[in-house]
């Protein structure tokens, strides 16, 4: 699971693997964690998630920018970061950059899909 406060980020709890928490580690938490990566010396990264969605081993999130950053399970290249590493932190995906999404989903069907919905005229991308 995980969630989005107004002042300090995503934060994930539950299973671990495969880094789909997004805290730097594939170890489960029964407790929040907040979701970081390099970018964390900025806390603008901490405050900048509009939306997340959780699939069933990675996860995708909106930030702040309108653009779409993913972690966790790598396989089939969901993450969208053009190879299939698992991630333990998130990664911006490749060509949604700033000022491109609406939304993002980290499809839980057969779990290998993540798409956005992008604002030049609502079009979906997988």
């Amino acid at each position: 699971c995980c969630a989005v406060l107004d002042t300090t980020g995503g934060w994930c709890w539950g299973s671990g693997g495969q880094g789909r928490l997004g805290d730097g580690t594939d170890v489960g938490k029964n407790y929040p964690v907040q979701v970081v990566n390099d970018l964390n010396v900025d806390a603008t990264f901490k405050m900048g998630f509009l939306t997340v969605s959780v699939g069933n081993s990675h996860t995708c999130a909106v930030f702040s920018d309108e653009s779409v950053w993913c972690w966790g399970d790598g396989t089939s290249g969901k993450l969208g970061i053009n190879n299939e590493d698992s991630k333990f932190e998130p990664q911006a995906v490749v060509g949604l950059g700033p000022g491109m999404v609406r939304s993002v989903s980290a499809a839980r069907l057969w779990g290998h899909h993540s798409c956005a919905i992008l604002k030049d005229q609502g079009k979906v991308t997988c």
